[in-house]
């Protein structure tokens, strides 16, 4: 806050001042040196290479001179802020009797106080419980989201047992400790750790539409006649929604789609990630014009992927990734003995589900050169609206650290 403040005098600017002699004399220095070395010894010759290091240096005060009149000055808008506020102080009884916080004053002498949320970090016991089975808090909800790869879980606020096998399985697979599923600091930060790491990321421009219709008068199919399509990403500003369409993409995929990228580098695999292939669609989308589906409404996504570099498109990679990743990691729904030859994969209340191939519901023509996971068998309580989101800095707002300090 000491950029904004300074007294008439600007005194704390004024020591600068003397830095410049002292530097001025340590280039004399520096260059008397260079000349005796190039035995230069002629007075008007030196005194001419010293001529221009006044000069230079003059012009380097004088300009220093402007700044604090001309910038410096007119930028120091602490005091007056505080005066004002001081002035403005209000005495009506109706005010008083509000009970409404009042902002505080800024300090006259400029001086501001904050607590780092970093630096509470050691005022934390490490043995502190913060969370554990059977407690209910908003931070809950988000620990809940963003460990849903590890174990699979549903955005609820309470601690259930599967949030206290999630913590558990995190705990073994990421952060290599004793299994408690219990939520301390030391989790706290490692869920951060985890979250921000740079290895467990994806581009966010993959998931928006990639309707080719956009900003074109195009049939709707829920309407029945032409309109002109909005699509902003994430759909658009439409005369009728769909009630499957969401205002975004489900922060939930976002977070499993981070923890399968970290089990493919934990297990060393052969197969790795390539891209998100298909992410939202819109009621525009030439796909959901043909079909009519509606899990890609935010609630889905498709993915890519290579192998030993290159893309592989077979469908025995895809049912290695469903079901050595999804479902031993993710919990998702995994029959091994289905009416048809191959495992089935679908869905079940409340979990990550799959599209596999064959399955029951489509003919055996599900996902088979790409896997599909998506969040549509999810009670409508844990798809509202808050839980969808249209940009790439609304996935984490906060780190988990951040918001416990707010809510200690």
């Amino acid at each position: 806050m000491q950029l904004y403040y300074a007294d008439e005098a600007l005194s704390k600017w004024n020591e600068i001042d003397e830095l410049f002699e002292e530097e001025k004399q340590q280039q004399k220095a520096l260059i008397e040196a260079g000349l005796d070395k190039l035995g230069i010894t002629e007075p008007y010759q030196r005194d001419f290479a010293l001529k221009k290091l006044n000069e230079a240096h003059e012009h380097i005060k004088t300009n220093w001179q402007l700044e604090k009149e001309k910038r410096i000055k007119p930028s120091l808008w602490w005091k007056k802020v505080a005066e004002a506020q001081a002035q403005n102080q209000t005495t009506s009884t109706e005010q008083s009797e509000a009970n409404t916080p009042k902002l505080s004053n800024l300090s006259a002498d400029g001086k501001a106080w904050f607590i780092h949320p970093v630096a509470m970090i050691d005022y934390f016991p490490k043995s502190e419980i913060l969370f554990q089975k059977g407690d209910k808090h908003e931070i809950i909800r988000e620990i809940n989201i963003r460990l849903a790869g590890f174990g699979g879980n549903v955005p609820t606020d309470e601690f259930t047992e599967r949030t206290e096998n999630m913590i558990k399985q995190f705990q073994r697979d990421y952060m290599q400790v004793e299994e408690t599923g219990i939520v301390g600091i030391q989790v706290i930060q490692a869920i951060d750790e985890f979250t921000m790491d740079s290895k467990y990321t994806f581009k966010f421009d993959e998931i928006k539409c990639q309707c080719k219709t956009k900003g074109k008068t195009t049939k709707d199919v829920i309407l029945k006649k032409d309109v002109l399509n909005t699509c902003d990403g994430f759909g658009g500003k439409v005369e009728s929604r769909n009630s499957f369409e969401n205002p975004g993409i489900h922060r939930t995929l976002l977070f499993v789609l981070k923890a399968l990228l970290f089990y493919f580098e934990k297990n060393n695999s052969e197969i790795r990630f390539l891209k998100i292939e298909s992410g939202y669609r819109c009621r525009f989308h030439e796909i959901y014009q043909k079909y009519k589906t509606t899990n890609h409404m935010g609630d889905a996504l498709d993915l890519h992927f290579t192998k030993n570099g290159e893309r592989t498109k077979l469908t025995s990679d895809m049912d290695i990734i469903r079901k050595d990743y999804f479902c031993d990691y993710m919990n998702s729904p995994y029959d091994p003995n289905p009416p048809k030859k191959n495992a089935h994969f679908g869905w079940e209340l409340n979990k990550i589900g799959l599209e596999g191939a064959p399955m029951k519901y489509s003919s055996g023509k599900g996902a088979t050169t790409w896997v599909h996971f998506d969040v549509r068998e999810f009670e409508k309580r844990f798809k509202l609206d808050y839980l969808y989101i249209k940009n790439e800095c609304d996935l984490m707002k906060n780190s988990l650290l951040e918001l416990i300090t707010l809510n200690r």
